[in-house]
């Protein structure tokens, strides 16, 4: 593990709180239809994850891709969920995406206003693709496939502007 100096302690808060969250709607999904409760995220990481080499699903992964503004301390940020391939369920896949990708794109509206929010997402240019990644490696090759959501963010970095939560 990283020392705390060099960790993304905003990115590991914002994947902590979007695990959270997303596990506490899918939860109260099933409570309502009297289900036995399934995980939406079992692992948050603030790092783009090796899919192959990851044995814990489903997952969300939070980290930064870029500087946009030094002045602003406004960065670019992407925010990737995974689930392994489930062939007998495909046809549900798509309509859980959905959901995925609209509670998650929710929560990040609403994570401002969250109770200490080390950052604060540009809502205007958030965009988001769902879809299925392939990754391969390998001789011979080793190909799966993730169904996956990608949200593409700006956001300002008020740990790093303004000291909150430090």
């Amino acid at each position: 593990m990283l020392p705390n100096a060099l960790r993304d302690r905003p990115m590991e808060a914002l994947a902590e709180h979007l695990k959270a969250s997303l596990n506490d709607r899918l939860w109260a999904i099933f409570d309502e239809a009297d289900q036995p409760r399934e995980d939406a995220c079992r692992v948050a990481v603030p790092y783009r994850p090796d899919l192959l080499s990851t044995k814990v699903y489903p997952l969300i992964s939070c980290y930064r891709t870029g500087r946009v503004n030094v002045s602003e301390d406004r960065w670019r940020g992407e925010l990737r969920w995974h689930m392994p391939m489930a062939t007998n369920q495909q046809s549900e896949q798509q309509h859980y995406l959905y959901w995925v990708e609209k509670s998650m794109v929710d929560i990040l509206d609403l994570y401002q206003d969250a109770e200490e929010p080390c950052i604060i997402v540009d809502m205007s240019v958030l965009r988001s693709t769902l879809g299925y990644l392939t990754v391969t490696r390998g001789n011979p090759q080793t190909a799966l496939s993730f169904p996956t959501v990608q949200i593409d963010f700006e956001f300002i970095d008020l740990e790093s502007k303004y000291g909150v939560g430090s």
